[in-house]
């Protein structure tokens, strides 16, 4: 692929990681969003922060690539925190919900992304997948958690 070697080129000779646009994406959160696995690879291989975030919005790379659905799952293996920071507006289970993403979403809450956190507006990665009229979604979160209500009660017993 010639993109990544191009990166490498620029990365070699000095062009800074972690230059933010306008905004405030680097170039593994515009990778992410893009949903280009190979360049957000080489640019995790040298060095871009995993967990930066926007400065609005408090975006990060998993964030963005979420609603995509390509690229997280080397974002969550080079060590993405599933879950939203405090003044973060969404988070990654939300933004998989939003785009209707059944196996991505199963793939954070095995990595432990809290189904009850909120975004900015209140809403739950269910309310989300329910405004979003995303039926297989809410179909997978409504199995997913009685599936936990279950093994729940056969704890207590």
């Amino acid at each position: 692929m010639i993109v990544p070697i191009f990166l490498l080129y620029l990365l070699e000779f000095g062009q800074y990681i972690e230059d933010h646009n306008e905004n405030g994406h680097t170039p593994l959160m515009e990778a992410g969003s893009a949903g280009h696995v190979e360049v957000a690879r080489v640019l995790l291989e040298n060095g871009a922060g995993i967990n930066t975030h926007s400065n609005e919005f408090k975006e990060s790379a998993l964030t963005l690539a979420c609603y995509k659905g390509i690229v997280p799952r080397l974002l969550l293996d080079s060590g993405a925190q599933v879950n939203m920071p405090a003044d973060s507006f969404e988070s990654p289970l939300t933004l998989a919900a939003c785009g209707g993403h059944v196996e991505l979403a199963a793939l954070l809450i095995e990595r432990g992304a809290n189904l009850e956190e909120v975004n900015d507006e209140g809403y739950t990665p269910l309310m989300e997948a329910a405004r979003e009229v995303q039926v297989v979604f809410l179909l997978f979160l409504e199995a997913h958690m009685l599936r936990v209500k279950f093994y729940l009660t056969r704890l207590r017993c």
